[in-house]
C-alpha cells in the first residue's frame, strides 16, 4: 500500500483554514473550494462523470479543447 493518498484528508483540524476560493484547473472559472486539494470545480467533475459513464455531454455544455 503506497505511503501517500489521493482521498480527501479527514477533518482533524490539519487542514483548517485551507478552504477558499480557487479557480478550476479545468474552465478556470473561480469556485468554493472546501480543501487544498480540490482544484477542479463541480460543473467540471460533473462533466467528466457524465463523459466516464457514457451520458455525453450534456445540454449546452461547452467542449474542452
Amino acid at each position: 500500500m503506497p505511503a501517500y493518498s489521493i482521498s480527501k484528508p479527514s477533518n482533524d483540524g490539519r487542514y483548517a483554514g485551507q478552504a477558499r476560493v480557487r479557480k478550476c484547473l479545468d474552465c478556470r472559472k473561480e469556485f468554493p473550494s472546501s480543501w487544498f486539494g480540490e482544484r477542479i470545480c463541480r460543473a467540471c467533475k460533473a462533466l467528466s462523470e457524465d463523459v466516464r459513464i457514457g451520458r455525453g455531454l450534456h445540454a449546452g455544455a461547452k467542449v474542452r479543447r
